[in-house]
């Protein structure tokens, strides 16, 4: 039996439809991973589901008593509480439960007879429910929750407001997942987890005992987590069973048997239209190609997309350009360290980045990935050694945050600022490569 049903669903913002007659459901235990062009309305179905949003046509219908923890991708924190407090806060039934616990037994030391009889057994019925909502073992999966997500003990007791984006986003999940929960909907949740931190949320997911949508780039994550894919394109969604790698592989199996069906519509409509052609004035013939030219005039006018091609989902598609350096030399670097205060990142770095070579760097959030690509843009100092770039080198730099964007310009204006040297033609079919067509362009 399903735990949510979504049905005939239809979403439009302004003039934009997002979903048009959706048909979409869940059922308990199932991991359902999530995917589709970036708009295409994911994140809207998830709330939905949670009931953030109302859809203008259609019904959403929820299993009565149904409890779901919701990870968007927008995080909301005061700033006021502490790491701590903020997990403690998805727990306050707890709490209060503990709390009622310690005033009875304090009510209890100036107590006798009957009396404490009556509040032993308070206390005895408060216990018990603090047992079974697993009160005993909250504070240890705190602990191992934030240790999963890369919270080092001296962030526990951090304001959020001296958190990171990244750090923040990690404490939103953190909280979702110490929720009691029958269903989980996460948007992007491994959006700021290393590599090991990822690692640790294929494992909890895959203990998890309640259904979860993942919406989810991380196509290792979905392979190891889901048993079905649901797609969304085109304002509607269909799942397809298995996980990411066979979504795939039978989405192109698909494709192809259609692109096979096409071409043979195409040349059965070609050479009918041929027979046709030949025969429409040939004594003896002119009657069955009458009936032919009837029998393909219906079948074309009661199936209007009989002859219209498969249409491919677009993908981002570039390349980079050779350059014309004459140097081999890229970036050097020799004894470098990097610290600060008592927290060193790392020292004694040695070695050469030659022309053509793609490295990859890779660690656990806060090891100084981040500090080192700002080293070698000159943009912070190091704390011994020197590191340097070759000469007349052109460098481009993409940032976690896209704090090197400005909100107030739009895509068209900003690309233009890269480049202005190039026509706004140029420019927006450069963007063509990246999805942004039409009016997207002059987005902000």
């Amino acid at each position: 039996m399903a735990i949510v049903t979504l049905s005939d669903i239809h979403v439009a913002f302004g003039f934009e439809v997002v979903l048009d007659k959706l048909n979409l459901q869940l059922h308990p235990g199932e991991k359902v991973g999530m995917v589709g062009p970036n708009g295409s309305g994911k994140s809207t179905i998830l709330k939905l589901i949670v009931g953030h949003i109302d859809p203008d046509m259609g019904r959403v219908i929820k299993q009565k008593g149904l409890r779901i923890g919701y990870l968007s991708q927008e995080t909301m924190f005061s700033g006021d509480r502490t790491v701590l407090e903020e997990m403690h806060a998805g727990v306050e039934h707890l709490l209060k439960l503990q709390r009622a616990i310690q005033a009875v037994s304090d009510e209890m030391e100036s107590l006798a007879g009957s009396e404490l009889q009556v509040k032993m057994k308070q206390y005895d019925r408060l216990c018990h429910d603090f047992e079974i909502e697993g009160g005993y073992e909250y504070e240890i999966g705190i602990q191992k929750t934030l240790a999963g997500l890369d919270f080092e003990p001296e962030l526990h007791h951090a304001k959020t407001s001296a958190l990171s984006g990244g750090q923040l986003s990690r404490l939103s999940l953190a909280q979702v997942l110490m929720l009691d929960t029958d269903l989980l909907l996460l948007d992007e949740p491994t959006n700021h987890l290393d590599l090991q931190a990822t690692e640790w949320l294929e494992k909890f997911l895959t203990g998890y005992n309640g259904a979860a949508v993942i919406i989810s780039h991380d196509r290792c994550l979905l392979d190891k987590v889901a048993c079905k894919i649901i797609e969304v394109e085109n304002r509607q969604a269909r799942v397809w069973n298995g996980n990411y790698g066979n979504y795939v592989q039978t989405k192109e199996t698909e494709r192809l048997q259609q692109e096979r069906e096409h071409t043979r519509r195409v040349e059965m409509v070609e050479r009918t239209l041929d027979f046709i052609a030949r025969n429409k004035d040939q004594e003896g013939m002119r009657k069955t190609a009458r009936g032919r030219k009837t029998r393909l005039n219906r079948l074309l006018k009661e199936n209007p997309d009989f002859l219209d091609k498969p249409v491919n989902q677009k993908t981002i598609s570039f390349t980079f350009g050779k350059t014309d350096r004459k140097s081999d030399l890229v970036l050097r670097c020799e004894g470098l360290s990097k610290s600060f205060g008592d927290l060193t990142l790392f020292e004694n770095l040695t070695f050469d980045i030659l022309n053509g070579q793609r490295i990859g760097i890779t660690g656990p959030n806060g090891t100084g990935k981040s500090t080192f690509l700002r080293l070698a843009l000159g943009r912070l100092e190091p704390s011994a050694g020197r590191i340097r770039m070759g000469r007349n080198l052109r460098v481009g730099y993409l940032d976690q945050h896209g704090d090197v964007l400005d909100p107030s310009r739009s895509v068209l204006d900003e690309a233009l600022s890269v480049n202005p040297g190039l026509s706004s033609e140029q420019v927006r079919n450069r963007l063509g490569a990246f999805l942004f067509t039409g009016d997207d362009v002059f987005k902000q």
